[in-house]
């Protein structure tokens, strides 16, 4: 074992005994010894760390990529250079750091709809009741997919409504509650489950059609064929569909019923971070980029949340006011009139003379007036609000075994 080599382990050992997983780095920072051992090697320098964070084994010329391969090498060289003068510490510069995301695909209610019906096809038949359950539970939770492949046994208390997810992203922890439509989705799935695999040896709740744990690498191979099969296809130049654009959905989903609500969605947003297991709400920013599938609501929210100024009186310059009106859709531009009076009644809430405003739309299609970090909201009502009427039957399905139709999967709101 060469020096370097020892050296690297204990610094890696050493970061995991601290609670650092290191998984992606761990395997980066093992290429660059392999990388230095083949030359010879037996040190650090900035040229060789260069030179191997920018030879990428699939040839990625992504500046932003080859960057963070960099640093994973700084990192270990700031270490090593106290026991190790010699040391070169690569500089911090030399590579390009803006990070360009890629807009995701916004996901319709419709879209969510038929890339479940597509997943009743598949054979057999435990296979289809999985990926349509996982499907739903995605589209009305904004969990994961990693997080609903590791979803345990244990960890699903259907009898309370809610799910553990356990050391996710980062190392998080946090608690997933439950519409009660999901739940009685989530138990028709449990039922299917127990009859294919009366004593399963996997401790997760999705199994596979051989009753072993989803392999999360390969879902997005069978996820595109289902969503070529729904007929879905994303904008020329962008990417395809991923089964995680159905997180981005739910996101911009709920900050659109927050402002449609004229909720303040900047004291919301921590709450709406919690939710998503997300480190801070910066991290939640982004999602609300534009994209396809539901793009012009997503393209609303500049608007809406100008539109909100208006109704709280902060914005009442006329001329601004008529020129908001012509960047919002139909259905939201009857809610302002040119003098920049809001229809209190199509809003709810209250007006500033603490006049109620106007009966809310009840049933399936209630939108989210529950805070999303679960619990309770202000009125202390339970934070289950069910999912858009849009997704109604969706997610139920059909359970091929009774022979009935499963209820729609409907999931928290906020």
């Amino acid at each position: 074992m060469s020096a370097l080599r020892a050296r690297a382990e204990e610094y890696l050992a050493m970061r995991r005994t601290l609670g650092f997983r290191l998984t992606t780095q761990g395997r980066h920072l093992m290429s660059f010894v392999r990388f230095c051992e083949a030359r010879g090697a037996d040190r650090v320098t900035a040229d060789l760390a260069l030179e191997w964070a920018t030879g990428t084994t699939r040839g990625s010329g992504n500046e932003v990529y080859q960057a963070r391969r960099l640093d994973v090498v700084r990192i270990f060289a700031r270490h090593l250079q106290p026991l190790d003068p010699a040391t070169e510490i690569p500089p911090d510069d030399v590579l390009a750091r803006r990070y360009l995301r890629i807009p995701p695909y916004l996901y319709s209610a419709a879209e969510v709809t038929a890339i479940m019906d597509a997943a009743g096809g598949l054979a057999p038949a435990l296979r289809a009741a999985t990926w349509r359950t996982l499907i739903g539970l995605l589209a009305v939770t904004g969990m994961r997919q990693g997080e609903a492949c590791r979803l345990l046994w244990d960890d699903t208390d259907l009898d309370t409504g809610t799910l553990v997810i356990r050391d996710s992203k980062f190392g998080k922890s946090r608690l997933v509650f439950l519409h009660p439509t999901t739940i009685t989705a989530l138990r028709a799935y449990e039922r299917a489950r127990d009859r294919a695999f009366p004593e399963p040896e996997a401790a997760t709740f999705f199994v596979n059609s051989r009753g072993d744990p989803l392999d999360g690498p390969n879902l997005p191979k069978t996820f595109a064929v289902l969503v070529a099969a729904a007929g879905i296809q994303a904008p020329a130049g962008r990417r395809a569909p991923r089964l995680h654009d159905l997180r981005h959905a739910f996101t911009v989903a709920t900050m659109l019923d927050w402002y449609r609500d004229g909720e303040d969605v900047q004291a919301r947003l921590p709450l709406l971070s919690t939710w998503l297991g997300h480190i801070d709400p910066k991290s939640t920013y982004w999602y609300l980029r534009q994209g396809s599938g539901i793009a012009s609501d997503a393209r609303s929210l500049p608007a809406l949340a100008a539109l909100r100024a208006v109704r709280m009186g902060w914005l009442r310059d006329t001329n601004v006011i008529a020129g908001l009106r012509l960047l919002l859709p139909d259905r939201v531009r009857c809610m302002i009139r040119p003098s920049g009076d809001c229809r209190f009644a199509v809003f709810g809430g209250r007006d500033g003379a603490g006049r109620s405003g106007g009966r809310r739309a009840s049933g399936a299609g209630v939108r989210g007036r529950a805070v999303v970090s679960g619990g309770r909201d202000d009125r202390g009502d339970a934070a289950r609000v069910a999912y858009p009427a849009g997704l109604a039957g969706a997610a139920g399905g059909h359970d091929r075994a009774e022979g009935t139709a499963g209820p729609p999967v409907r999931g928290v709101r906020g």
